[in-house]
């Protein structure tokens, strides 16, 4: 790939993400351009990969869309997201599992120590009326 086609393959990745994440927040292009101080057309051109915004604006369009710019720049970033945040899923329900295996084993060792105590209540009760 020469330089002039990883520009575009570079535009048409944040542009394609802006429109992603603008979709995902419903919100319109009028909406995000009064938010960043732009135009409606200079959005859509960005989302179209006809332009590229400076880093300023980017970070603009980050604030009004309350992400990160790391959103912007990754290809595939929402697929990205979904992979990460599955993996993070699978260890939640991991812990949770385990959680609730602990619970269940507290829960039997305290009833544990509830019949220990009241045994060693009828010995002493025992040896108490014995004596």
């Amino acid at each position: 790939m020469n330089t002039k086609e990883q520009i575009q393959n570079i535009r048409d990745i944040i542009g394609s993400n802006i429109r992603h994440w603008r979709m995902f927040r419903e919100m319109k292009q009028e909406e995000l351009a009064r938010k960043c101080n732009c135009d409606r057309s200079t959005i859509s051109r960005y989302e179209t990969g006809d332009g590229c915004p400076t880093v300023d604006l980017l970070l603009l369009i980050a604030a009004a869309l309350d992400l990160e710019l790391m959103c912007f720049l990754v290809e595939d970033y929402p697929d990205f997201c979904k992979t990460t945040f599955s993996g993070l899923q699978s260890g939640i329900d991991s812990l949770r599992s385990d959680h609730m295996a602990m619970n269940e084993t507290l829960k039997e060792m305290r009833q544990f120590d509830e019949e220990r105590a009241k045994a060693e209540d009828r010995l002493l009760e025992y040896y108490t009326r014995t004596s």
